[in-house]
């Protein structure tokens, strides 16, 4: 009998953990704070997305958020207009995105093929890039936050080296 008024508590305290573990960001969270505005000679007007199905992919994130996240971020970097006349055209492919279910030390990975082509279709930059993003026992107790500002660590560099890489090419 002494067991059963436990019995609500740790339904929810499991609730919770599970919640804590299990949530996809934001397309707002891969958006770096500090962007840069560029004067572009030419901008993107179209970014199409895709995913293999490597690693953690559906559970950090999923494609849509991801592409609403870039279109964003260039969109504050003066790199995309949606009605831009002949835009330039960039396609992701998210290869790979790993992170662990338990660790002490968080480290998220995310790999990312580019490839930005203008109007006529040539091809103008392929590059993938990889970032990565650690937190440590130390910056946080629970899992999940861990996880979190390990998550922020790779969309910070992976934005920053993105929109870097992409101006270099656009802004002339």
């Amino acid at each position: 009998m002494k067991h059963k008024r436990f019995i609500p508590f740790l339904i929810l305290g499991i609730t919770v953990l599970l919640a804590a573990c299990s949530y996809r960001l934001h397309p707002t969270a891969f958006i770096p704070k500090d962007i840069p505005s560029q004067t572009a000679a030419h901008r993107i007007n179209k970014i199409n997305m895709t995913t293999s199905d490597d690693g953690d992919i559906g559970l950090l994130f999923d494609k849509d958020n991801f592409r609403i996240a870039i279109e964003q971020s260039l969109k504050k970097a003066g790199l995309f207009k949606s009605d831009e006349p002949n835009g330039y055209k960039l396609e992701a492919h998210v290869l790979r995105a790993n992170s662990p279910a338990i660790a002490l030390e968080m480290t998220v990975t995310m790999d990312v093929r580019y490839r930005l082509s203008d109007p006529s279709g040539r091809i103008l930059f392929t590059e993938e890039i990889r970032t990565e993003g650690k937190a440590s026992l130390s910056e946080a107790f629970t899992g999940a936050q861990r996880w979190y500002y390990a998550m922020d660590r790779v969309r910070q560099t992976h934005s920053n080296l993105l929109i870097g890489r992409l101006g270099a090419v656009l802004v002339q």
